[in-house]
């Protein structure tokens, strides 16, 4: 993930809410800074679901990520806080016809804890 980040060699989009992502809200584990890894996107996985809490239709997936300027056809990984609600990143990019989503499963609880570059704001 270090090389990753370093090289912007794939796309990494963070699951985890926008707030999160750029330093202002809080994360749940205590001590834990909020922020993103560098050359990180924000993706907040609810932006996938919809309110009943199931994954949009394949029209709405597709347009979401085309509104968001992500090339699905890129080397993309999927990361969020620990590992699980990048899932559904995964999973939304696999419905499109993208197999091979890798998920950073340290995630940024991993990221934050272990003293690498941790970037605020945008």
């Amino acid at each position: 993930m270090i090389s990753i980040s370093n090289n912007n060699s794939k796309v990494i989009l963070d699951a985890r809410s926008y707030k999160r992502f750029i330093g202002e809200a809080k994360e749940p584990r205590p001590g834990l800074q909020s922020g993103h890894i560098p050359n990180s996107k924000s993706l907040p996985s609810s932006e996938l679901l919809t309110n009943d809490g199931f994954l949009k239709s394949i029209e709405e997936l597709d347009k979401f990520f085309s509104n968001n300027d992500i090339d699905t056809s890129e080397d993309i990984i999927a990361t969020c806080g620990s590992g699980v609600s990048a899932c559904v990143i995964s999973v939304a990019l696999y419905c499109l016809g993208k197999e091979n989503i890798p998920i950073y499963d340290g995630s940024w609880t991993e990221w934050a804890s272990s003293g690498q570059k941790i970037q605020t704001g945008n």
